[in-house]
């Protein structure tokens, strides 16, 4: 069962997720992602009013909500990782770039194409492996959990 950048958009999360739980097979595997808070404090200085309205993003998940959302639908945490540094920064960028901070989807300005090659550069460095994870670890985009439903012992 794959819940790709969902959650953040329902009013009630975890009546969403144990529905899903409910349905879903025994012995089947559980992707969740939702944007993680530090990405999302991180965009929140420039990004339109309306990215944290309905029907955008309406909840925000700490690393401790999010797994404890999924403990309490009665799934058993296997993995939770965060990933996305680049596009929380290039959100950030592209929204501080815009003419319109109503455009939620629209931006191609020389800040957010210098910060495209900067990363690429960052890749490319024989550490950039390490940079990459370490700022995944700082300012996430997102935030994965891999689970599986608990046994009804």
């Amino acid at each position: 069962v794959m819940s790709t950048e969902v959650l953040e958009h329902v009013a009630d999360p975890e009546r969403f997720l144990k529905e899903m739980v409910r349905i879903g097979k025994d012995d089947g595997t559980f992707v969740l992602t939702v944007p993680d808070s530090r990405g999302e404090t991180l965009i929140k200085a420039t990004a339109p009013k309306a990215y944290f309205q309905e029907p955008n993003h309406i909840q925000i998940f700490t690393p401790e909500d999010f797994r404890r959302l999924a403990e309490n639908c009665c799934l058993e945490v296997i993995e939770h990782k965060y990933v996305g540094a680049f596009w929380a920064i290039f959100f950030l960028l592209k929204w501080a770039s815009s003419d319109d901070q109503h455009a939620i989807n629209e931006a191609n300005h020389p800040m957010t194409q210098h910060w495209t090659k900067v990363w690429q550069e960052i890749l490319n460095h024989p550490q950039g492996e390490d940079i990459r994870q370490s700022l995944n670890n700082a300012v996430p985009s997102s935030q994965v959990i891999v689970a599986r439903k608990r046994s009804a012992d």
